[in-house]
């Protein structure tokens, strides 16, 4: 569910930008104005409101009070009992569940590990001078050296490949296909907004906003897709 969250924010976040960069780049006319002005105005009133109830929200949807809930809280809380024995079977649960589904989590991994061009790419890029966030170098997820460790970089594609399965899990279909169709659908939302708020339908957004991007594959997908704008990655 998480997952699926952080797509939305994505795919709103690039809707937004694409309904600027289309308003840049049609014929100026007053109905072409009026409705851009109306979308960013309705636009702006939903983010608000969500923004109010989420400030609202003590605790997520899905954090009950049963006694279940409570138990959960608590052995969550419980830092030896989650570093020790929750969350590594929640690890062994994840990956497992990928490699029934088809994704060769754990051959990739090694795989990567072992091909000397991925270090000689980042020795090519590395720049000694950036300082990263400290939350960048804390605990995350299951990693425990944080989520610029070598073992999340070799495990990424993995994860993002199970995560896009997750959001049909009724559809018999591959990994390959799962993430295709979760990146085509950003594309195909993305120009059918262009389509309904652009009188020039042939113009393609200038600047996209990737929030929740990862390590950036939907990133170079975007990049891909539309590849006279110019995209920015965040995550």
């Amino acid at each position: 569910a998480a997952d699926v969250r952080t797509a939305t924010v994505a795919l709103a976040s690039m809707l937004s930008v694409a309904s600027r960069a289309s308003a840049r780049a049609s014929p100026s006319s007053a109905s072409s104005s009026s409705r851009t002005r109306s979308t960013r105005s309705g636009y702006r009133s939903r983010h608000r409101a969500v923004a109010r109830a989420t400030s609202e929200k003590a605790k997520p949807d899905w954090a009950g009070d049963d006694a279940l809930s409570k138990l959960v809280d608590a052995a969550i809380s419980n830092e030896l009992l989650y570093e020790n024995i929750m969350k590594p079977m929640a690890r062994r649960t994840l990956i497992q569940t990928a490699e029934k589904n088809g994704i060769q989590w754990r051959d990739e991994a090694k795989r990567l590990e072992g091909d000397s061009r991925v270090y000689e790419a980042f020795e090519a890029i590395k720049d000694d001078s950036i300082e990263y966030p400290e939350y960048y170098l804390k605990p995350f997820h299951a990693y425990s050296e944080g989520n610029l460790c070598w073992l999340a970089a070799t495990e990424a594609r993995s994860a993002t490949y199970s995560m896009a399965l997750r959001v049909w899990p009724k559809d018999r279909i591959t990994a390959e296909t799962a993430q295709q169709r979760l990146r085509d659908s950003y594309t195909d939302t993305v120009r059918a907004h262009r389509e309904k708020y652009n009188e020039a339908t042939d113009v393609e957004p200038k600047k996209i906003l990737d929030v929740g991007c990862s390590v950036g594959m939907s990133t170079r997908y975007l990049s891909e897709a539309f590849p006279q704008a110019e995209i920015v990655g965040l995550d």
